[in-house]
């Protein structure tokens, strides 16, 4: 008896040990321990707002999670939001949140739903919500997912090499180190002078851009957002449409290249048309904001530029 009990201690200590680390580095701040959610943790999020839920939501993916000044947000609508965008987000994915968030808590009033045409593309089609809705009220589902356990070990090597450890905090970056090439986005073109990890960025989204399509088959996520942004309309909640800013050389060379700026057109203009306020900062009401600004393609500067469309977010809601 005494070798079988040495014997099961022995077996658990790696795994007690392992976990431990898990519960150090776990991306979410699933159980609260750390003083601060990174921008972008589902999880802590939505434990967050199951605590403390807000008359207002924001819904998207990374773009708007990286918005941890809430407080301007706040301040300047003069209306409580909570934040619970998180990165990589597709449409169906923010749609099933809503959905969720609509039936637990009838005190919302107001939604800000991000869309792009980033995930208006049919081959951008992640479904992850069902098990994030699973994982969140069930401890053990969270910790056995293959996913979150590798995130872990990611932060952990992270910590080890001295990195600081978050979410969209962490996209910042030195303009005196960006490196400018000539960069040919057709073969055969005329070369263009751009920031290599621009260029790269759009390289890497070409898998999607270059396979770009919308789906309309039937009950396809872009009828289902009208059918949202009207059932909303029903019940006296407020809907604003937001596209996010995108960096002009992923609208010269991704967008505008693969003709995915011309089927857009048509759908913005049917979200106009919708009871949906619309703030089209992608394609038809572009800021403009220096290089330094964005970090890549997508995302703006954490300390260089997002404070910028934060404000300006905010005075646009207001």
């Amino acid at each position: 008896m005494g070798k079988l009990l040495r014997n099961t201690v022995l077996l658990l200590v790696p795994i007690l040990l392992y976990y431990g680390l898990f519960l150090a580095f776990e991306p979410n701040n699933y159980f609260g321990l750390r003083a601060k959610t990174p921008t972008g943790a589902i999880f802590g999020e939505l434990r967050e707002y199951r605590e403390n839920p807000t008359t207002g939501v924001l819904i998207g993916d990374s773009r708007f999670a990286n918005i941890a000044d809430m407080r301007t947000i706040n301040e300047v609508t003069g209306r409580e939001f909570s934040n619970l965008a998180f990165g990589g987000a597709s449409l169906k994915e923010n749609l099933d949140e809503l959905d969720y968030l609509l039936e637990r808590y009838p005190q919302i009033e107001e939604v800000v739903f991000e869309l792009s045409f980033y995930t208006l593309n049919a081959n951008y089609a992640a479904d992850r919500f069902g098990f994030i809705e699973l994982a969140l009220y069930n401890p053990f589902a969270y910790m056995t997912n293959l996913s979150y356990n590798l995130e872990a070990m990611q932060n952990l090597v992270l910590w080890l090499d001295g990195q600081t450890l978050g979410g969209g905090e962490n996209e910042t970056r030195n303009p005196v180190q960006d490196r400018y090439i000539q960069w040919n986005p057709l073969p055969g073109g005329q070369e263009v002078t751009i920031r290599q990890d621009i260029a790269k960025y759009i390289e890497a989204i070409s898998v999607y851009t270059e396979n770009w399509r919308l789906d309309t088959g039937e009950g396809n996520s872009f009828d289902r957002l009208l059918e949202t942004i009207e059932a909303c309309e029903e019940k006296g909640i407020r809907f604003t449409v937001v596209l996010p800013p995108i960096h002009d050389a992923v609208m010269e060379y991704a967008v505008r290249q693969n003709g995915i700026y011309e089927q857009m057109l048509p759908l913005v203009q049917q979200l106009n048309e919708s009871p949906a306020r619309v703030l089209d900062y992608e394609m038809t009401e572009r800021p403009v904001y220096d290089e330094e600004a964005w970090f890549d393609g997508f995302h703006l500067d954490y300390k260089h530029g997002l404070s910028q469309w934060t404000r300006q977010l905010a005075e646009d809601l207001k």
